[in-house]
């Protein structure tokens, strides 16, 4: 009984070890096509369970700066269902030995400006049997001949005399248990690496599972108002939703705070944004929807208040004292260094004790075939990439928010819509230029249908600042 205990003793470490190993290499890799043929640095950490990621640096001689990578990767066959961002094909060769070719387009660009607009990172695995290791190779006895844009499709393998090129130009296998900090800042930010010392094996992948973006959403909505409260439900609801798809479809945490009710106040709104610290690789989206005016004096100031109270004021000390103007609330969100920030108000523009105008229709608004899909390359582009504070609001100067029983509130509805749009078709780039563009003629234009006048204003900044922010502010 004692030699059987100490024998599944012995297999449950072994196993215990085998699920818990590494292997990490140092490798050199080039894009395919790459007219420069820039030659990157890369650090490839692989799991036991087939996962792992790759960080790829090189230095951009336009602007003397690193650009730094960070891709995930498996050897796992693709998963059609889930349509990830990347997957593998294990292929076996004449002589038995095991193959895997591996592609990604999930990556995070980590520093710097891309030097090469690439379609995807390829690799190349073999079983090296005498090493008890599946590692990367140079050459294959395997041509893949392509995949088409957006992982619709299974890559087409055929067997070819010649050899098919891996991306990899050399690499070796690093048997080092620790990592000290000064070699990890070849692959890693200074942010990411916050302790001195040597970094284990285990470690890598804490740093590198917690430097992952965050989706922030603050949603401020009038859910108690007789007049407009129904709209303004239906309205955070589709923005909570949607930018929670956007956040699974990145594989990205999505945290939500939402002020309803009892928390719709000036205080609530304060303390959740002060609550909120964003990296600098993060996301932070603001938005409200409910009542907004504008003093008799903000003759200068396109962007409205924000009217955080119930029911008709008592008094405009009453106003003044539970009412925020939303540029106030950009300018606090922007200094908090996000990457992207989108500030956004569904509410009106006038003079105060006007009230929103709803619309009572019949109609409804369709949506075609394959409108809710994502494009998990577009919003890499939009969301993760992009450096830009973006202010929005539903109306410009004298002008009401609309909503009707068919759209809900015409300036969220074309807004959701818009970013939907921009990210539905496969390999595009968006810009948010174009998407804040399509949702100001998409609100516009449903004002138009019911003989009404509306038209968003708006601010969009890159995050440096380097050059002057693009701006519609209406009549000014």
């Amino acid at each position: 009984m004692r030699i059987i205990l100490i024998f599944i003793s012995f297999c449950l470490i072994t196993l215990t070890n085998k699920l818990s190993a590494q292997d990490i290499f140092e490798l050199t890799y080039q894009f395919k096509g790459d007219p420069a043929k820039t030659i990157y640095k890369g650090l490839l950490v692989k799991n036991a369970n087939g996962t792992g990621f790759l960080r790829l640096a090189a230095n951009n001689n336009k602007t003397n700066k690193r650009v730094l990578y960070d891709f995930s990767i498996t050897l796992n066959p693709y998963n059609y269902g889930s349509r990830p961002m990347d997957g593998g094909l294990l292929l076996t060769a004449p002589d038995k030995t095991a193959y895997w070719y591996c592609w990604s387009e999930n990556f995070n660009l980590k520093e710097g400006t891309e030097i090469f607009d690439f379609d995807y990172l390829r690799l190349w695995f073999r079983r090296e049997n005498a090493k008890k290791v599946i590692e990367p190779c140079l050459t294959t006895p395997f041509k893949v001949t392509g995949r088409s844009m957006g992982l619709t499709e299974e890559p087409v393998v055929a067997q070819q005399e010649q050899y098919g090129e891996t991306g990899i130009l050399s690499f070796k296998e690093l048997k080092n248990i620790s990592f000290t900090k000064a070699y990890l800042k070849d692959y890693f930010i200074n942010s990411e690496l916050l302790s001195e010392g040597a970094y284990t094996r285990k470690q890598l992948l804490t740093i590198r599972n917690n430097t992952k973006p965050v989706l922030y959403l603050i949603a401020v909505i009038n859910s108690k108002d007789e007049d407009i409260s129904v709209n303004c439900i239906e309205d955070g609801k589709k923005v909570s939703s949607y930018f929670k798809r956007v956040s699974t479809s990145l594989e990205i945490r999505f945290v939500e705070k939402k002020l309803t009710g009892n928390d719709f106040n000036v205080t609530a709104v304060k303390a959740a944004i002060k609550n909120i610290h964003p990296g600098k690789d993060d996301i932070v989206v603001f938005y409200y929807s409910g009542h907004g005016f504008r003093w008799k004096g903000d003759i200068g100031f396109p962007f409205p208040q924000m009217g955080l109270y119930y029911g008709k004021p008592p008094s405009w000390d009453h106003m003044a004292a539970f009412s925020l103007n939303i540029e106030d609330i950009y300018s606090e969100i922007q200094a908090k260094g996000a990457r992207l920030n989108l500030v956004m108000s569904d509410c009106c523009n006038t003079i105060v004790n006007r009230r929103r105008l709803e619309i009572k229709d019949t109609a409804k608004s369709q949506v075609g075939p394959g409108y809710y899909d994502i494009s998990k390359r577009a919003a890499m582009a939009l969301f993760l990439q992009t450096q830009a504070s973006l202010l929005i609001s539903a109306a410009e100067k004298g002008q009401a928010s609309i909503c009707s029983n068919s759209y809900n509130s015409f300036f969220t509805t074309s807004m959701i819509n818009s970013i939907r749009m921009g990210l539905k078709t496969s390999g595009a780039n968006p810009q948010w230029m174009d998407i804040v563009r399509k949702a100001e003629g998409e609100t516009s234009t449903l004002a138009s249908k019911y003989k009404e006048q509306q038209n968003i204003v708006y601010k969009v900044c890159n995050k440096s600042g380097q050059t002057a922010c693009v701006e519609d502010l209406g009549n000014k």
